[in-house]
């Protein structure tokens, strides 16, 4: 075996390593990207729901307001 043989192996060796570097840097990047676009969806679910939650309220605001005000017909002024 020459030098030059020696150093494509060591060459091929340190190609395969980097490889499956490489292949474990992708299936890192793939599970990160899941875990993300999971992150979002129960951030849009968690919005959702708040936003169903403020409705509601300012809703329920909005009715007691309107209750206690008299209407243009309301006789109860009257003695």
């Amino acid at each position: 075996m020459t030098i030059g043989d020696a150093a494509s192996v060591v060459a091929l060796i340190v190609d395969l390593v980097a490889l499956r570097f490489l292949i474990q840097i992708r299936n890192d990047d793939r599970v990160m990207r899941e875990m993300a676009e999971e992150s979002l969806r129960t951030q849009q679910e968690y919005l959702g729901l708040r936003r169903k939650w403020y409705e509601s309220r300012t809703k329920r605001k909005a009715d007691e307001k309107a209750d206690l005000r008299p209407g243009p017909g309301d006789n109860s002024n009257v003695v």
